[in-house]
């Protein structure tokens, strides 16, 4: 039994699958002309006859009142025959009817210009009816909605093919079309080209009195906005490395963040490289948010740029076009870009991180070492994140001792590549004197000593030794500083390198080994014991020591003498 429809969008749904390999194909549509003029009342039917299920589409029109339809479908020998009928039609049935093999979408409303014909059938209806318009009288006022530099359509479409051109008024004022800017087919209305917001205002199309029929007129606001259409997104991740010998599918798609679904309703359809024959292209689900493209047995030729387009009914259209590569399926690919630096400077306790695109085929095994080629796995100063080819790696609260070079190993298939990562850590110096502390040495003993250093950029190194104070007139130190040793080089490690002084021990006191860079100083200090204690004075000095004692001696026993003496005479008198 026949299924009556009360949609503008007919479609006819055949129950079965796809088979895997076949193709979309052109039906043919009858009556097989590019219009034809059927009389008000009367039925209209359109056959479309095709090697797979076929759906029809009839023209979505602002305001329309749809007519009851049916659609009878049959098969015979693996040709479908589907036939489309409208009874008793009116002039608002008049405009575009299409119909293509189920899985192509058919996008069929006013505001389409062209009408594509490579897999899409079509036919123009026009109804002679006593009204000059084929739009309802209830449909006065509507506001068409556009997007700046688009085109809008005024579609003030007639139900005959040969009338007379309608009256244009703009904002009420009668204007001549093509000084407007706007062309004119009475399948289509009026049509205007790359619009700007000057373009927003009323407008309406007078119909005079023709062959006894009433002059009618119609009123359209126009809205020029300048909303931009969003394009589609596509998953680039997974387009990388695609091999050839078998279907491969392309999907694109919106969201409601980025279209919202209650204002427009969006057809998103993929264009393929043009020397794909379209009996290898398979279309799915060009109406909604995702549309899909199956690519039949996938060859070499068929490398090149795929286009992803929404369009809307109101607003514009946006494409996202991808550069899709098929490769052989035995040869093994590896393609490793950095996208950060592979060399990081960073200051201590900050964040270190590396972004790398890791693309291969067949899919790799990556591993990431540390400095001595162990194994890093994350942890709260590790982690590597993956999203699609791209890889993370982070060192956090780094340090001097991270200094150094980072693999990341990758093996794909029966190969393996490994990808180096540098690490520069901004630090201050230290030094550390390694000699063991508060050493005895024999005086003028000849010692060598050694202090550990690290920092960078590298620091340069200075050793200090300050003799303690001795018996001289002075009492002062005296403090003996050696040539600063050369800047480090490659050859020294900023994570720790030695510095060494070797130099005679001639007194007690202090060795200083003091390190700089750019950033700060460090030093270290030991103290050094000369066995013995002091050193003993001048020979020069001994003597005059010996001069004055005698001579005080004498003096003493001089006196002594004296006293004596008085003593005695004292006594004899």
């Amino acid at each position: 039994m026949d299924r009556t429809e009360f949609t503008c969008v007919i479609i006819l749904v055949i129950v079965g699958l796809f088979n895997e390999g076949v193709a979309y194909s052109k039906p043919k549509i009858y009556p097989a002309e590019p219009y034809i003029v059927i009389q008000e009342g009367t039925d209209l039917n359109i056959s479309c006859r095709g090697f797979r299920p076929i759906h029809f589409s009839v023209m979505n029109v602002s305001g329309r009142n749809c007519s009851p339809s049916r659609t009878k479908p049959s098969e015979s020998s693996g040709v479908h025959t589907s036939t489309f009928t409208v009874p008793n039609v009116t002039r608002t049935d008049a405009g575009w009817y299409a119909c293509a093999e189920d899985g192509t979408e058919i996008r069929n409303d006013e505001q389409i210009v062209e009408h594509p014909n490579e897999t899409i059938s079509w036919i123009y209806v026009y109804v002679n009816s006593s009204k000059p318009f084929a739009v309802d009288d209830q449909i006065d006022g509507v506001t068409i909605i556009k997007p700046i530099w688009s085109s809008v359509v005024i579609p003030c479409r007639q139900t005959l093919p040969k009338m007379q051109i309608p009256t244009l008024e703009q904002a009420y004022v009668v204007v001549d079309p093509a000084v407007a800017g706007f062309r004119y087919d009475p399948r289509i209305g009026f049509i205007k080209d790359k619009v700007t917001k000057s373009s927003s205002t009323d407008y309406s199309c007078i119909s005079p009195p023709f062959e006894g029929r009433v002059g009618d007129e119609i009123t359209y606001t126009v809205t020029i906005t300048d909303i931009i259409m969003k394009p589609p997104l596509i998953d680039e991740d997974k387009l990388r490395h695609l091999i050839r010998g078998r279907n491969q599918t392309l999907r694109c798609y919106i969201t409601d963040e980025t279209h919202d679904p209650d204002e427009e309703t969006y057809y998103l359809t993929w264009k393929a490289p043009g020397a794909i024959p379209a009996e290898r292209l398979r279309r799915e689900n060009t109406i909604g948010k995702e549309a899909v493209l199956t690519i039949v047995d996938v060859r070499e030729t068929d490398s090149g740029e795929y286009t992803c387009t929404v369009e809307g009914d109101g607003l514009d259209s946006a494409s996202k076009s991808v550069n899709v590569k098929f490769y052989d399926p035995d040869e093994e690919y590896i393609n490793v870009t950095d996208i950060l630096s592979s060399t990081q400077t960073v200051s201590a306790t900050k964040t270190a991180l590396w972004e790398v695109d890791i693309d291969t085929y067949p899919e790799g095994n990556i591993t990431w070492l540390d400095t001595e080629k162990t194994e890093i796995s994350n942890s709260t100063r590790y982690s590597h994140d993956v999203s699609g080819t791209k890889h993370t790696f982070q060192i956090r609260n780094v340090g001097i001792a991270d200094f150094g070079s980072y693999t990341i190993r990758i093996n794909y298939g029966n190969e393996s590549n490994e990808h180096e990562l540098e690490l520069k850590v901004r630090a201050p110096p230290t030094a550390k004197i390694e000699s063991a502390p508060n050493r005895s040495y024999k005086r003028n003993e000849t010692q060598e000593f050694r202090c550990r250093i690290s920092g960078y950029p590298l620091p340069n190194v200075t050793w200090r030794y300050s003799e303690s104070a001795g018996p001289r007139s002075d009492n002062k130190s005296v403090e003996t500083i050696f040539p600063p040793t050369r800047k480090g080089s490659l050859e020294n490690s900023p994570t720790g390198f030695l510095s060494f002084l070797k130099t005679s021990i001639n007194a007690t006191g202090g060795l200083t080994c003091r390190s700089c860079n750019e950033i700060d100083c460090a030093e270290s200090t030991m103290t050094i014991l000369v066995a013995g204690g002091q050193p003993p004075a001048e020979p020069s000095a001994h003597k005059d020591v010996i001069w004055i004692s005698s001579i005080c001696g004498l003096i003493i026993i001089i006196i002594v003498v004296v006293i004596c003496m008085g003593a005695k005479v004292n006594r004899e008198r």
